[in-house]
This record gives C-alpha cells, structure tokens and sequence, in this order.
C-alpha cells in the first residue's frame, strides 16, 4: 500500500506539473492577443489654428494664424474669468454670435480688457502680432487661478475657434502656452487636442517613391505648393510605410497599418493601446482570406489534442528530463 500511495502521488505532481501541457498544448499559460478597437472620428477641417511664437513683453504676444475662409473675425479678451469662458463655450449658436459683435462676450466684470474687432481673411502662417490696449498691469492673484490672462476668439458663418492663452509672470512660473482650444460649430463645442508624430523624415523621398506619392492630403490644406512642404511620416517600426494610426490615449502617430497589428504597446512611449483611429487611407484586407485571433487559438488547440502519440510521448521525455535535471541539481565539471 505504500508503494501505490507513493506511485499515486508522484503522478498526481506530474500530473500537475505537465497535465495543462498535455491538454492545452506547449504552454500551460495561454496568451490571446489584445485587438484594439478602431475609434470612428469624422474628419473636419478646422477654418482657424494659430500658434503661439513668443512672448515679446507681458502683454505682446506673437503668433501664427492660418485662416481658410474669408469673412473671420477675431477679437482679443484679457484677464477672462475660466467659469465665464466655459459658459460661453456651451452657449447657443445665436447668444454667442450676438455677444461677440454686439457687447462684451463674457459678460460684465468676467473679462478686464477687450480689444476691438478685426476681420480675418484667407492666409497660411502669418505673422499675427497682438496687444492689450491699455498699459495697465492685470491682476490676475496667485496660481492656482480662476482666470485665463488671454482669449483669441475667432468666429465665421457659424463656426468660431476659442483659445485660452497662459501668460508667464512672477506669480505664475508656468511657462508661456495655449492652455485649451475649443472648436465651436452650432451648438456643439469640441475640445481639440495635439497628436504627437515623429518628424525625424517628413521631407524626405526614397528613390523608388514619385512626388505626388509624398504628398498626402491629411496635412495639406491649400494649394500644391504648401502641400509640397509638408509631407508624410513615416512607421517608425519598419521605416517604409506612412503613418495611418494614432494610437490612443497617448495619441502618438507612430505606426503603419501592418506594424500596428503586431503592437501591445506604443513604439514611442510604451503605454498599453486601448484603440486607435486613422488619419490616412489604408489598403483593403481579405476578410475571407483573414483569420481572427479567436479562430487561431482554437485551431493551435484542436491541433495540439489531435497530435501524434509519438509527438506526445517526446513531449512527456523533455518533461520528465527536466523534472530529472531539476532534481539532480546543476552538475558541476571537475577541469582539473
């Protein structure tokens, strides 16, 4: 009874040590492959971007404006209280439209300083100085702040562009920025936020690529000579393809379509990808020549029950051989 009792133990550990290899194949921890899902956005094309150049004195501010329509207008607002900007930015299409011709914005003792209304027409990065009309200092307190130092508002036919500016000062050591963007169109507003894409070749063009296959409409915005100065990036994995993915949350455009499916985590600062959306066409797939990461695993596992006892029985050899190696202990050679 002894005998059995020791015979039955040691094939309860084996079991339990290889019994799940025998069943579920060469590997008792099974690993399915994370697929993250695409994120739908509709593709807009923005009638403002600015951007912020340098800080010349307190109250000068240099930036770059890039307007696609011909009718804007724009108006710069000094020390605007954030409650106030954030109501505006929910507002109905016809308030808003009115307070931004007719008055003050954002009402009464919730903005300091206003400037007046200048119209804005069609140009690409261009030079757009602007001011406090007054030489009085603003009073903005100590961080944190309930008030933005400066808003650009910029507003066409039903469309307007709001963009809070931070100011750096001696009370607030946070350097110069646009703290928040807001893209308002009829009764919606939208919160705009930066993708982060590699830059180190947008310019360049391997041998075998034609002019016009360089040239991509994601970042083109007027005509064929801007388009020429702004090309696509691309994978920084394979180094060949263009860009087609931004990878969320992080939002780095980091990687092709076919790098991508191969990824768990961002090439560029190796965050988990919980989904993605395009910014570029991407060439069709096969769906009936593709396989879905469920139907590979259950074909890898009916594959592994159906094998041939011969394969089985090395399978258990290689087992029981490094059960034996474990047991003996490392093996140490006398070189003398």
């Amino acid at each position: 009874m002894t005998c059995i009792g020791v015979i039955f133990a040691l094939a309860l550990f084996l079991f339990r040590f290889a019994g799940e290899d025998f069943f579920l194949g060469d590997s008792a921890v099974q690993k399915f492959k994370h697929v993250p899902p695409r994120v739908d956005f509709a593709k807009i094309l923005l009638p403002f971007r600015i951007k912020l150049l340098g800080i010349k004195e307190p109250y000068r501010i240099n930036l770059e404006l890039t307007a696609v329509c011909n009718n804007g207008s724009m108006r710069v607002y000094w020390g605007v209280d954030i409650n106030a900007f954030h109501q505006v930015v929910r507002a109905p299409e016809d308030w808003f439209t009115q307070a931004f011709f007719r008055g003050n914005l954002f009402g009464q003792g919730k903005c300091m300083e206003m400037g007046e209304i200048q119209r804005v027409q069609q140009t690409s990065q261009a030079f757009l100085p602007i001011e406090k009309p007054s030489d009085s200092p603003l009073h903005l307190g100590s961080a944190p702040r309930d008030v933005y130092p400066c808003v650009v508002v910029l507003v066409t036919e039903g469309q307007a562009l709001l963009s809070a500016i931070h100011i750096k000062d001696t009370k607030c050591m946070v350097p110069s920025q646009i703290l928040a963007e807001y893209y308002k169109s009829g009764e919606t507003a939208t919160l705009l936020h930066q993708i982060f894409i590699s830059n180190s070749d947008i310019g360049e063009n391997s041998d075998t690529e034609s002019q016009e296959d360089s040239e991509t409409e994601e970042y083109s915005v007027f005509g064929s000579e801007e388009r020429k100065k702004r090309r696509v990036a691309r994978c920084v994995v394979c180094q060949e393809e263009k860009i087609s993915r931004v990878i969320l949350p992080c939002r780095h455009a980091a990687s092709c379509h076919t790098c991508f499916s191969r990824l768990e985590h961002c090439p560029m600062c190796r965050g988990f990808i919980q989904s993605y959306f395009l910014i570029a066409k991407e060439p069709q797939v096969n769906i009936q020549n593709s396989k879905s990461t469920e139907e590979i695993t259950q074909s890898r596992n009916q594959e592994n029950l159906h094998q041939p006892a011969a394969s089985i029985l090395q399978v258990w050899r290689a087992r029981l051989s490094n059960l034996a190696a474990r047991i003996r202990g490392p093996v140490l050679q006398n070189n003398f």
